[in-house]
């Protein structure tokens, strides 16, 4: 799976690749989002037995069990939201050509206010509401906050609520685009 989504459908539009996609019998977007859940999951799946295998070797048992099983549906919700929102940032590129600037905006987003670098509790109180508020913590704040033994059953629920919102806008981004191409003689 390349790791900027949001270059590759940029690619796929850019060079045409989409007409040729459109001619599949099913909703292109979902199409999309499918190829990508399923080129992330065998990977996923292999980095969570180690880690797990890892933690265990070196950490012992965990002190949670019950923030470990919340945070195995945690860490498929975070990629889901990331694979759709890339996608839905990837939709720009029907407007705009080159889309490297956004997907250099959507990772330093997703770094800094996802709390990937940081934990967001020792952001300034301003910015950590704001990141708390926005879905890029689903992405990798919730699901290295439950791996690490916290129970908070209020996160995957947060998670499914961004999904919503996710799935929402980027389909409503990319449905006109598709359409209008399918109108195109």
């Amino acid at each position: 799976m390349p790791t900027r989504i949001i270059e590759y459908e940029a690619d796929a539009v850019i060079s045409g690749d989409i007409d040729v996609e459109l001619l599949r019998p099913v909703d292109l977007f979902s199409f999309r989002v499918a190829r990508w859940m399923g080129h992330a999951a065998p990977k996923v799946l292999c980095c969570i037995a180690a880690g797990l295998a890892w933690s265990l070797w070196f950490g012992g048992v965990p002190v949670s069990t019950t923030a470990l099983l919340l945070a195995a549906p945690s860490i498929m919700l975070a990629i889901f939201n990331n694979i759709v929102g890339q996608i839905g940032v990837g939709a720009f590129s029907f407007w705009i050509r080159d889309v490297r600037g956004l997907w250099f905006i959507y990772q330093k987003l997703v770094f800094l206010l996802g709390g990937m670098l940081l934990p967001l509790e020792i952001l300034p109180s301003g910015v950590e509401s704001l990141a708390k508020a926005m879905p890029f913590m689903t992405m990798a704040y919730v699901p290295g906050r439950l791996a690490s033994g916290h129970v908070e059953p209020v996160f995957p629920v947060w998670q499914l609520g961004w999904s919503v919102v996710l799935v929402t806008a980027s389909a409503w981004l990319f449905a006109p685009r598709v359409e209008r191409i399918r109108r195109q003689p």
